[in-house]
């Protein structure tokens, strides 16, 4: 009853890559292949970024989308850095939080998010990795 060889059904609106005759689509392996490599490019580039810059720009991400999630005071709650909850409390990951939380997403975090990105990846080029590091932790503590 309108069902084909190999227990399909025919449809007016397919998202298959053939037609009904089995052939394929004009344009689909050049559609497939242009998203494939719009991710795979922007992949690439992320895999081109030096090391300790990438894991930096990557927890900023991360920590930006948590505050957006946990909303603003709950964000300061956890995130923010507190000498005496670090130390008594022992909540080690604050000062880290702290040095890559930069608000809300706006013009501002994007400017120095994007700052961030040049700087560390010139530093990091310049001076290697391990330096980079030391210079980073620096900052945090």
């Amino acid at each position: 009853r309108g069902k084909r060889k190999g227990g399909k059904t025919a449809t007016l609106h397919s998202t298959s890559k053939k037609t009904a005759t089995g052939k394929k689509k004009v344009g689909a392996a050049k559609k497939a292949e242009e998203d494939k490599s719009a991710i795979s490019d922007t992949m690439q580039k992320y895999k081109s970024i030096l090391p300790l810059t990438r894991v930096y720009i990557t927890l900023i991400g991360v920590v930006t989308l948590l505050g957006l999630l946990l909303g603003e005071e709950l964000t300061q709650t956890l995130l923010a850095l507190d000498p005496i909850r670090t130390i008594y409390g022992l909540e080690m990951w604050r000062p880290f939080t702290a040095a890559c939380f930069l608000g809300p997403p706006s013009i501002g975090w994007l400017m120095s998010a994007y700052y961030l990105f040049e700087y560390g990846s010139s530093l990091e080029r310049a001076y290697g990795t391990a330096q980079h590091l030391i210079f980073l932790l620096g900052q945090v503590l």
